[in-house]
């Protein structure tokens, strides 16, 4: 049709199948994206820890939950550490707790303790340690007068304070906590001896570590290994989780990258998707990225910070006061709903297999061998469709949607019966 002033308009028919059921209320997939608050303060032109910076806190902590996040990286500088007169050492926890308060609020499930260690020297150096805790001391008259504190004796003071922190307040089992980033083979024995410090004198705190090596062995209760380690050295990892009977999740980066899955800005969206189909595909249960806000000065101009890859860095940019979704961090989000249609199917599906030989009618239902795989609805088989392995993947558009819309179909089918 031809409208006024010689416009045309076209309609397109759109047909819409809306499938009646929601996803559960429970996340099943942990997820992190770490946030860094001294980016948000620069990008915004605001103090770290004012009054402005925490008025801005709560949009950025309601995305990261719409984006079913369930963990929030936290600096434990929050917690501050003086030195009375009497020696004495003593913990403020106001501001963890304001900022523990701002996301549990939002919806955030976990809080994740920042790492308290580095690695000394290059990536092959055999040691790491833990940073020196800062301070606040008395007066200098006063200070004179009272003997040095060994780093070893503050970090069992604050790891004992904590663990108790966390009991009174019932946050206990809604904390995990760092030791020291990425151990790998050349240092992992340093790594352990630091984790076994940490669990001496704060048992109840649960241990969760990005790393590059199969011998955390008993002293980690996240092993959280770098997909291309994960992927040389599966058995082995899914062997030690057997044995140990930790957590297993994954994570990436800059690397690994290649023909691995990622969410690095030149990446076809749908490799960013692929990452929780790995998780099912392998049975994991959770993804670590460290980028979730690390800007550049200038992050719509410059999406390389400091040499990194594209992306690699950020996933939203910092709007109106709250953020700016990407299309990846959008993708992402996509690809974690998967993961829950996946778990649901294979309940139901379990479910229907239990119940065919007591509820007739049942066998007529129009379901796809595939998604009736003997022994019930496997997760990992039907993830393999797509995921054949952590470095390879059918990228297929139309086969995805294809597998995509039958799963929801199934979902839907089951949950009338």
């Amino acid at each position: 049709a031809t409208g006024e002033n010689g416009t045309r308009t076209l309609e397109v028919p759109v047909k819409l199948t809306v499938f009646g059921e929601t996803l559960p209320r429970k996340r099943n997939f942990g997820f992190t994206s770490w946030f860094s608050p001294g980016d948000l303060a620069k990008q915004y032109g605001v103090r770290v820890w004012s009054e402005d910076f925490w008025e801005l806190l709560p949009a950025y902590a309601q995305n990261l939950v719409e984006h079913r996040q369930t963990t929030i990286l936290t600096p434990m500088n929050l917690i501050q550490v003086a030195r009375q007169p009497s020696g004495d050492l003593s913990f403020d926890f106001d501001r963890f707790d304001r900022w523990a308060r701002i996301f549990f609020d939002a919806g955030i499930l976990t809080i994740e303790g920042k790492e308290m260690g580095h690695r000394v020297g290059p990536w092959t150096s055999p040691e790491m340690s833990f940073h020196q805790v800062p301070i606040y001391q008395p007066e200098p008259t006063i200070r004179r007068r009272l003997r040095p504190l060994a780093n070893k004796l503050v970090l069992r003071a604050f790891f004992k304070a904590l663990e108790n922190h966390l009991e009174r307040r019932g946050w206990i089992d809604r904390f995990v906590m760092h030791v020291s980033d990425e151990p790998t083979r050349y240092n992992v024995e340093s790594w352990r001896g630091m984790s076994r410090f940490l669990h001496a004198n704060a048992p109840r705190i649960r241990r969760i570590e990005a790393n590059q090596t199969t011998d955390l062995d008993g002293d980690v209760e996240i092993s959280v290994p770098q997909l291309d380690c994960l992927d040389r050295s599966l058995d082995k990892y899914l062997m030690k989780r057997r044995k140990y009977g930790n957590e297993l999740w994954f994570y990436s980066c800059m690397y690994p990258n290649g023909t691995y899955a990622n969410r690095l800005i030149d990446y076809p969206l749908i490799k960013t998707r692929m990452l929780p189909w790995i998780a099912a595909r392998y049975g994991l249960t959770g993804y670590l990225h460290w980028g979730y806000n690390y800007w550049s000065d200038k992050p719509f101009e410059n999406v390389e910070r400091s040499g990194l890859p594209p992306g690699d860095s950020f996933v939203v940019y910092p709007g109106n006061r709250r953020p700016l979704n990407s299309l990846r961090w959008e993708m992402f989000r996509e690809g974690i709903e998967d993961y829950e249609c996946l778990r649901m199917l294979q309940q139901q599906i379990s479910r229907y297999h239990q119940s065919r030989a007591r509820t007739p009618g049942l066998e007529s239902l129009a379901l796809s061998p595939m998604m009736l795989w003997k022994g019930g609805g496997n997760v990992r088989v039907i993830a393999s469709q797509i995921v054949q392995t952590p470095a390879r993947y059918d990228l297929t558009i139309e086969h995805f949607n294809q597998l995509h819309r039958e799963i929801r179909e199934t979902i839907a089918l089951l949950s009338k019966q």
